[in-house]
């Protein structure tokens, strides 16, 4: 695997490579704590917007639950026929 901070440089007199190129780009970039700080804060971000949509999507489901049923002519379930019983099956009950 290669490290692009790594990679081949130009510093304005000469190619830098290896770790002499990664200490120039972190000294580009403002030095390892803004590095750290800048990714770390991105990443907040970005997991926060995530759970926000999550819980969003979550409470639109449960405040319009019907937003994602398509309509059918016909009912979930068959009506059961009522039955009527007798006295006589009452009293063997």
């Amino acid at each position: 695997m290669q490290d692009s901070w790594c990679a081949k440089v130009w510093d304005g007199t000469q190619f830098l490579y290896g770790a002499a190129a990664r200490e120039f780009r972190l000294r580009q970039a403002g030095g390892v704590e803004t590095v750290i700080r800048t990714t770390s804060t991105k990443a907040a971000e970005i997991a926060t917007r995530e759970a926000l949509e999550t819980v969003n999507g979550t409470i639109q489901a449960v405040t319009a639950p019907k937003s994602n049923v398509i309509a059918s002519s016909r009912p979930a379930s068959r009506r059961r026929p009522r039955v009527r019983r007798t006295e006589q099956a009452q009293e063997q009950k």
